[in-house]
This record gives structure tokens, C-alpha cells and sequence, in this order.
């Protein structure tokens, strides 16, 4: 555990939620603001752009003023019994009633079946609910009725940070305990198209195969694969990168999607992540699957994005 020997607790590059947030002052205005006025919104941005850090934060805010739910569309799907359980403060041995007004933060909000957001019309329109937050990658929210569509106020974009905002977040991470050389990072930061996440998993494994402590600044080379050619890939792989553009799926729902046997699909999407052209994530029953930022921008050509 490299960090240990620069004074670290913990890995400074952990990739989980983080409070850590830069340069979305104006956005996490605009999301309060917007919760504050009662209203439904939704965030949308590429995976890794800190979404979920900020849904976090935005829970911690506002905890003492409002009974904030968040609720990921990954693990649980159950949005009636999550607030039936948040209905009540365990005190002891007694439940008091939480009168606050109940904030809804849901997460990978494509997971969640349409039916939801009938139950969130109604729950919304029968002042149930005071606000709700939606999040996901894209845009366009294809799980709801029009009647919900409908109610929903705003849509904001997270963008990924620019490249003096990540070498600015990695030196404070790594409290320049570490130091790399700037177009090095710069390197690093292109290849991985400013997904944060992607990053710092690339940085923590240049880390880990070095000896530590380090003194000097590190350089290193990096390799990069230009040419749309280099990856060879079936009709129906692109289908798979084409419906992972933008979100995480698993082979089910891609199954479900193309209509093909789960084997078939989990037949091309073991090739494509041995290929590292994709990254599994671990899932409530099955794993997720989206694309590795470092080929983002070959594929899009490819599927003519």
C-alpha cells in the first residue's frame, strides 16, 4: 500500500464519492436553489464526472432542514418502502415521526423501471414528496411517463473538469507529498478523456508498480492507440458499445435490448473487457458494463457519434 509510506491513512486517490468537488460552484447553486423552490431536476453528465459526489453533498447540506432520501437505482428499486422506512427517527427504543420535507435523490435513474414515475407523479403531486432529484448520464430520461416528463423543471449538465482543475485536484489529493511531471499528468488526462475516475485508477496503479517513497518528480511515457483500425469489431460489439455510450448496463438489459440470448451477450462483452475496451462494475445480482474512457472518442467514430 504505496500511500502508507507518504503518511496517508487511506488511499488518497480512492475513487468512491467524494466531497472533493471543483469548479461546479454555479451548478451546485442552481440545484438548490431548485430543491429549495419545491421543484423536480435532473443531473445529467458522463460517468465519472462526480455526480454522485455531489448528490452526497447535497444530502449533507441539507439533512438538517429536510428528510433527504437517497436512493440508487442500481441496488434498490423500492422507492415506497425507502421512504416508509425514513418516515420515522429510531430514538431508543421509540420511533418518532420526521416531519421534515422529504428530498428524493435518485440515482443511475435509467435502472429504475417506468412504473416508478407514476408512483413519483403521485407522490410528487400529493405533497408527499417536496423535491426530487434525478441523475443519470444522459439527457433524455426514456423510463418515465409524458405526465412526469412533464414535470420536470430543469436539466442540468456536469461536465468533466478541465485539465487544470484534475492536476489541481490530484496535488491536493496527493498533497504534494507525491509529485508528477505536469505533461505527464497532462498525458494521462487526455488518454483517459478528463474522466476522473479513470484517472486516478490509472495513477494508483502507476503507484502501486513503483518503490516507494519517491523523491524526484515522475515522468513515464504513455501509449495511446490513434488509429480507428486498431480495434476490430463485430456488428453486433458495436451495438453493445453503442447502447454503453453514456451509461452502464448489464447483459441482461442489453439482452433485453438487442433481443439476443444472455450468452451471446456475455460472450462479446467478456471479449471486449479482455480487450479493456470496456470496465465491469460490480452491481447489486449481476456486474455493470461501460465503455473505458481511453477508447471513448475511437468509438464514437466508429458508431458515428
Amino acid at each position: 500500500m504505496w500511500w502508507r509510506k507518504y503518511g496517508f491513512y487511506k488511499n488518497p486517490l480512492d475513487i468512491r464519492p467524494n466531497d472533493n468537488l471543483i469548479g461546479i460552484d454555479d451548478i451546485i447553486k442552481k440545484i438548490k436553489d431548485s430543491i429549495l423552490s419545491g421543484e423536480i431536476i435532473l443531473l445529467y453528465g458522463p460517468v465519472g464526472s462526480g455526480k454522485t459526489s455531489l448528490a452526497f453533498k447535497i444530502k449533507r447540506d441539507f439533512i438538517d432542514k429536510y428528510n433527504v432520501i437517497y436512493i440508487n437505482g442500481e441496488y434498490n428499486k423500492d422507492i415506497e418502502n425507502e421512504i416508509n422506512n425514513n418516515l420515522y427517527i429510531k430514538f431508543l427504543f421509540f420511533k418518532i415521526k420526521n416531519k421534515l420535507p422529504i428530498i428524493l435523490i435518485l440515482d443511475e435513474f435509467y435502472n429504475f423501471p417506468e412504473e416508478i414515475s407514476k408512483k413519483l407523479k403521485y407522490l410528487y403531486d400529493n405533497r408527499i414528496v417536496y423535491s426530487i432529484m434525478l441523475i443519470q448520464p444522459s439527457p433524455q430520461v426514456m423510463n418515465a411517463s409524458l405526465s412526469f416528463l412533464n414535470r420536470i423543471y430543469e436539466k442540468i449538465e456536469m461536465k468533466l473538469p478541465s485539465e487544470d482543475e484534475i492536476i489541481k485536484l490530484i496535488n491536493d489529493r496527493l498533497k504534494n507529498k507525491i509529485k508528477f511531471d505536469n505533461e505527464y499528468l497532462r498525458k494521462i488526462i487526455r488518454k483517459n478523456n478528463n474522466n476522473i475516475r479513470s484517472i486516478f485508477i490509472e495513477i494508483n496503479n502507476i503507484l502501486s508498480n513503483m518503490k516507494h517513497p519517491v523523491n524526484d518528480i515522475i515522468t513515464g511515457k504513455i501509449e495511446n492507440i490513434n488509429e480507428i483500425e486498431d480495434l476490430d469489431l463485430s456488428e453486433t460489439q458495436l451495438k453493445i458499445l453503442e447502447l454503453l455510450s453514456g451509461s452502464q448496463l448489464s447483459s441482461k438489459e442489453i439482452s433485453r435490448i438487442l433481443d439476443l440470448p444472455k450468452n451471446t451477450i456475455a460472450k462479446y462483452l467478456g471479449l471486449l473487457y479482455r480487450k479493456n475496451i470496456v470496465l465491469r462494475h460490480e452491481g447489486n445480482k449481476e456486474y455493470l458494463y461501460s465503455i473505458n474512457p481511453q477508447y471513448i472518442n475511437i468509438i464514437s467514430k466508429k458508431i458515428g457519434k
